[in-house]
This record gives structure tokens, sequence and C-alpha cells, in this order.
């Protein structure tokens, strides 16, 4: 069956708008980790010694690309410079991830006869943005440090995850 674009109410295209936002943060999260923890395993296999040359990079690169988020952070918790608090903000920015991908338009918005809107859910969603917007700032955070070599913007990373869940759950304020 279709989505039954006028079927939706205002308070459903408000959820959908707010899940869409949610949706890239949780695109950004997932693309920006990957690329961070590529770098980090990679780049601890050399210094370490573990990996002498560019064809054992690549190898390793390959490996990790093969891993979905749950892999890369356990493969993650095994370095001894990340500790489990923040191994504990990636699993719960992971499954803030899944549930906004693959659950959050189904039961905040009845887009067709097979889903059932719940609003019910709003808390729900609200705590998954929190945790994923979290996960988000500390992995840009990293990313910034590891790339640019310098310590990420205070400011920013204290602003950033209060701005940007107000951004993706302004179209839920009346």
């Amino acid at each position: 069956m279709w989505i039954d674009l006028e079927a939706l109410t205002d308070a459903e295209e408000r959820h959908v708008s707010a899940v869409g936002r949610a949706l890239m943060v949780a695109q950004h999260f997932e693309a920006n980790f990957r690329d961070f923890a590529k770098w980090w395993v990679a780049s601890g296999a050399l210094e370490e010694g573990t990996a002498k040359s560019l064809s054992d990079v690549h190898s390793i690169l390959e490996k990790l690309t093969g891993l979905m988020l749950d892999g890369l952070i356990k493969r993650l918790g095994n370095d001894r410079e990340i500790t489990s608090a923040e191994i504990a903000v990636l699993i719960r920015a992971k499954d803030a991830r899944n549930y906004i991908a693959h659950e959050a338009v189904a039961t905040l918005a009845f887009t067709s006869r097979f889903s059932r809107r719940r609003p019910d859910e709003l808390p729900r969603f609200n705590d998954a943005v929190r945790a994923l917007v979290e996960g988000d700032n500390m992995i840009s955070s990293w990313s910034y440090m590891f790339h640019e070599k310098e310590p990420s913007p205070v400011q920013h990373v204290s602003e950033y995850p209060n701005r940007l869940a107000k951004w993706i759950l302004s179209p839920l304020e009346l």
C-alpha cells in the first residue's frame, strides 16, 4: 500500500519532520563514527607496529568497513584510551540511531494502513534524540581532535547537544 499523504494530520506532519531531522543526525553520527573508528584503529596499528605496510593498513580498513556499528563499538571497547563510560554513550547513540531509522516514523505518524500512530512513543523519541546527540557530539569532538590535531572548541562542544536536540524537536513544539 502507498503512504496516504492526505490522511496525515498536522501533528503527524510535525512528527515526520522531527523524525526526518533526527534521521539526518543519525546518518551524520554513523558516517562520522565509521570514519573516526577506521582512522583511530589504523593509526593505532601503525603506532603499535602491528601494521607495517600500506597493505596491512588497507587490510585493517577493509575488515572494519564490513562491521556493523555494534562491531565497531566493540572494537573500540578494546582500546585502553576509550573509557567504559564513553563506550556506553556510543551504545546508547547506536541504539537511538536504530530506533530512529527503523521504528520512529511508524510509531509517531500514521503513514499507511499497516502502521498505527502511538503518541505515547514521544517520550521514547525524545530520549532517543538526547542519546543520539550526546553520541554525535562526542564522536564529532573526537573526530575534530584527531583530524585537526587540536582540542575541540569547548564552547561549541558544550552547546552543540542542546542546540541540536532543540532543532530536531522544534517541529513538535506548539
